[in-house]
């Protein structure tokens, strides 16, 4: 990979989001741009090379992807604790929309109790389908509000 994409800059653009969630699961509200980016690109750098111990995952949905292009989501399990349970920070690229810059965007930064709870996986990471994935009620008159909801939101 680090062959296609040497750097973090070529690979994702990192969304101000990212960063803010960075800072939030480090309790270091002080790091600046260049120093949140300076200890990604360690990070990528160290995951994208590593053999022995994957720490690079790449994802369809909620099935593992063997390929770069057949993935929508790319996760990096990291070597930084969060300061909120003391797990591994795991950053969360998704692809980018926008055509003619690089392929990823880092969208925000979880922790590795998130990454490996099973209804993260179940929901999924789109706010969207995580919310039409966790409201299910039995109620007829609910249902058909959710309906209403779920017409509304594939608008976006």
């Amino acid at each position: 990979m680090l062959n296609q994409y040497p750097t973090i800059k070529e690979f994702a653009f990192v969304l101000d989001k990212a960063l803010n969630a960075f800072r939030a699961m480090t309790k270091n509200t002080g790091l600046n741009r260049y120093e949140i980016m300076e200890i990604i690109s360690s990070e990528y750098i160290s995951a994208a090379s590593e053999e022995r111990t994957p720490r690079f995952v790449l994802k369809k949905g909620t099935s593992a992807a063997a390929e770069m292009k057949d993935a929508d989501k790319a996760y990096i399990i990291s070597t930084i604790n969060a300061a909120t349970d003391g797990n591994k920070i795991v950053f969360l690229f998704g692809r980018n929309k926008r055509t003619g810059l690089q392929p990823w965007e880092l969208q925000s930064v979880i922790s590795e109790t998130e990454y490996s709870d099973e209804n993260y996986v179940n929901l999924g990471d789109n706010p969207k389908d995580m919310l039409w994935n966790f409201a299910y009620w039995t109620s007829t008159a609910v249902n058909l509000s959710l309906e209403n909801l779920k017409k509304y939101l594939q608008k976006f």
